[in-house]
Order: structure tokens, then sequence, then C-alpha cells
């Protein structure tokens, strides 16, 4: 048994029935647990609709892209300081 679909089973669907009743749209992000198809059946036989998630790419993450490039320009800055 998978322990995302006991998570689910168990805590997730009940609290969201009592919350929210059945119109509510779970969101969930593109990890492998999440995509296996057991886990998409199991969403499919009890009709919870999923909101579609974006693959990560650099042009929707647009806060590790800075990071990213803050990081590169200090390594550059540190490398110059270190032999003046």
């Amino acid at each position: 048994k998978f322990q995302y679909e006991d998570i689910l089973e168990n805590i997730m669907r009940p609290y969201t029935l009592n919350s929210l009743g059945r119109g509510f749209i779970f969101q969930q992000d593109n990890d492998l647990k999440h995509r296996f198809k057991h886990i998409q059946n199991w969403f499919s036989r009890r009709h919870v609709t999923l909101l579609n998630w974006p693959s990560e790419s650099p042009d929707i993450n647009i806060i590790k892209g800075v990071w990213n490039e803050l990081g590169r320009r200090l390594v550059i800055r540190n490398a110059y300081e270190m032999f003046s």
C-alpha cells in the first residue's frame, strides 16, 4: 500500500469532505508520488478535481533564477577579492 494514498484516504479526504464539501479543487505539485498512475486513479475514482500544475521551469520560478544569478555574481566578486 502507498503511504501517500493512506494520507489522502485517511486524512485529506475526511477533512475536505467535512470542511469543504464535494466541490473542492485539490492542488499538488508535480512530484513523482503525485503523478504516479495509481494516485491519479485514486483521485479519478473519487471524482476529485485536480488543479493543473505547470512543470517547473525558469520562466515560472523567477525567484529561483534570481537566487541563482545572485549566487553566481557573489562567487565572481569574491574570486576577485581573494587576489586583491
